[in-house]
């Protein structure tokens, strides 16, 4: 089967500073298991979802955590081997990196 052209990579997006345990894991998980090619996970947060990091090895997903200048926690969580969506996560983790709000 030949690959759509038609998709667009896309962030999806999860803020979970408000939520309450489990909900952001379960939430997280449940978006994963959607992603479609090109697709990465950015979860926010405001502290590092440690809980959620074996689950992702587990469904063989690669991880980039990162911080921002006002200390809020950045998640980006796409499929091993889809090299369309890290380098969309890592285009993201940058502008994050570089104070750019975007988000």
């Amino acid at each position: 089967m030949p690959p759509d052209h038609t998709h667009k990579n896309r962030a999806l997006f999860l803020d979970a500073r408000k939520m309450e345990p489990p909900e952001p894991f379960i939430r997280a998980v449940e978006i994963l298991a959607a992603l479609n090619p090109g697709d990465y996970l950015h979860f926010l947060h405001t502290h590092t979802p440690f809980m959620l990091f074996p689950e992702l090895e587990a469904l063989g997903m690669i991880e980039e955590t990162v911080q921002n200048h006002s200390g809020l926690i950045h998640v980006f969580v796409w499929r091993e081997n889809d090299s369309a969506a890290q380098q969309a996560a890592r285009h993201d983790i940058a502008a994050i990196l570089k104070g750019d709000n975007h988000k």
